[in-house]
């Protein structure tokens, strides 16, 4: 097909709407409309322009379409790197380094993310970048096939992100008006119905397949990822909250991820993110609501002893808009950029800086009370409201689950030792098995993975984690799973004499945090060979190291 017959505006229009019709599925992958908004303004310039050089000069629609995305995503997005109307070469780099906060930021916000300005970017371009595709398509005799199948692919993306599968109804209005590109382009071609009405047959065959195939499509959750495939930078560098940790461990390298002091008895955690909401499928992300308190200022009662501790943390190859931290954090030092305090869970995150070479000192509490206190906290009468969230349970919970968290605490009395016996149950008679749930193909943190994990007794760390925490809800505790890095292996010593740990990226870990009124948020480790088993100071009793694995 020439030029000259086509109606390129026309053409473009017809994308345009399709694209936007198709852009509101992403509401399961992008919080908000506003995003929406700006993404569709964004691709209505260039296939403006498109459009326009389409009719009268066709050679110069792409370059100079791909020069105006260029430009209005400068201006968007960066506009403080124009000098006057002219875009700089700080234009560019700006533009490149907000793509690069948008890949960092898709490997770690569960879907929908926060509709930050490095994702809006990401959508923006890549849908002005489709306009340009489509431009080339459509100068191809048959490229209006090829649209329709950009179109399934827009179509099907969120699912893939997010895991629920969009609704048919989405699909119709962009399958409409494809049909009518199709019938403007067969009019264009050719005036005779000998090749129209073979053209809108194979097109209205398309629509119905497009229509009906949606439905009886298979379920994509198990393949959905938090936001795809991380790149081998983030992949090997980076952190994952949604644990996605199996394939992080199984890699054959290992980077230096950050190095550490701490003025701490022993070595701590160091946590990134916090795993709140459980609908059966997976862990999701806390997010801080209003009304939640910081649960530094959760009241600790009286007669619990308690210390600050400093820790210096000095960052090698680890990318991430997460900051490893002790918990409970009360005050950071010498941090770069704009850095902000997540209530639930005392995380620290940022939508403009990453941890690339941080050199940050944090001041954390020291609860020690003993074991004899911790039986004395209840956690499984009285729960506030702020806490339902974290005994809420999918209604497919197998049953195996709870049964299995009553046997082993059949002998407990509170909800401390109840926690320390589903905790020395784990350790105990399971094994530590990173290749294990991926060869009896029961990968993962649902439900029907634990199920499966309780009757196999391998799996690594998300299994544990994940198990322990659905448990200790199943007895009526609060709980949650921490993501970060476990303590490490020290290294030598500083010059002042203390004790240098270094954590990589084989100490990605998860571990099960339960709450207890007085005291708060306690860690509890029930992976087998991987640091110490939680325990408080009997009375009376030698303190001894717990960590009886090796």
């Amino acid at each position: 097909m020439t030029a000259a017959r086509r109606r390129p505006w026309l053409e473009h229009l017809l994308v345009l709407a399709a694209l936007g019709a198709l852009l509101l599925g992403y509401t399961t992958v992008v919080e908000g409309r506003d995003w929406w908004v700006t993404t569709t303004l964004v691709a209505g310039l260039v296939a403006l322009v498109c459009g326009v050089l389409g009719s009268v000069a066709p050679r110069l629609a792409v370059p100079v379409g791909a020069v105006v995305l260029v430009l209005v995503l400068g201006w968007v997005f960066v506009p403080e790197t124009f000098a006057g109307l002219v875009p700089t070469w700080s234009t560019l780099t700006g533009l490149w380094s907000s793509l690069e906060r948008a890949q960092v930021l898709v490997m770690e916000e569960a879907a929908p993310a926060a509709a930050a300005r490095p994702i809006v970017l990401l959508l923006a371009g890549a849908f002005g970048g489709l306009i340009l595709l489509v431009e080339l398509l459509l100068r191809l005799r048959h490229g209006a096939l090829l649209v329709g199948a950009i179109l399934v692919s827009v179509y099907a993306a969120p699912a893939l992100v997010s895991g629920e599968t969009p609704s048919v109804w989405l699909f119709v209005v962009p399958a409409a008006l494809w049909l009518v590109l199709l019938r403007v382009r067969t009019q264009s071609a050719a005036r005779g119905w000998s090749t129209v009405v073979p053209a809108l047959g194979l097109g209205g065959s398309a629509l119905l397949v497009g229509v009906l195939l949606p439905p009886v499509m298979p379920d994509v959750t198990a393949v959905a990822k938090p936001w795809g495939e991380p790149p081998p930078q983030v992949f090997g560098r980076g952190i994952n909250p949604m644990l996605q940790l199996g394939q992080n461990l199984r890699r054959n390298s290992s980077a230096v991820a950050a190095t550490y002091t701490t003025t701490l008895d022993s070595p701590p955690y160091l946590k990134v993110a916090v795993l709140r909401d459980f609908e059966g499928r997976t862990w999701r992300p806390a997010r801080s609501q209003a009304g939640d308190a910081f649960e530094s200022r959760i009241a600790i009662d009286d007669d619990i002893p308690t210390t600050e501790a400093t820790t210096r943390v000095r960052i090698d190859e680890l990318r991430s808009t997460m900051l490893p931290v002790p918990y409970p954090a009360l005050d950071i030092d010498g941090l770069r950029g704009a850095w902000t305090y997540q209530r639930a869970g005392l995380t620290v995150t940022s939508r403009s800086a990453t941890t690339v070479g941080q050199d940050y000192s944090v001041t954390s509490l020291d609860r020690q009370p003993t074991a004899e206190q911790m039986r004395a906290l209840s956690t499984g009468t009285g729960v506030g409201a702020s806490l339902q969230t974290y005994l809420s349970l999918p209604g497919d919970v197998p049953a195996v689950v709870g049964d299995t968290a009553r046997e082993v605490t059949a002998d407990a009395t509170n909800d401390y030792d109840r926690a320390v016996a589903v905790q020395d149950y784990l350790r105990d008679n399971f094994v530590y098995s990173e290749t294990a749930p991926v060869a009896e193909d029961y990968d993962g943190n649902g439900v029907r993975v634990l199920e499966t994990f309780l009757e196999e007794k391998a799996g690594y760390c998300v299994h544990f984690s994940s198990a322990m925490a659905v448990m200790a809800r199943e007895l009526g505790i609060p709980s949650r799973i921490a993501v970060g890095y476990a303590p490490g292996q020290a290294v030598g010593n500083d010059d002042d004499g203390d004790a240098v740990y270094e954590v990589t990226s084989d100490d990605l870990h998860a571990w099960p945090e339960l709450y207890f009124d007085g005291v708060g948020w306690v860690g509890f480790e029930p992976t087998p060979g991987v640091g110490a088993r939680t325990g408080f100071e009997e009375p009376d009793a030698p303190e001894s190291d717990t960590s009886d694995d090796t």
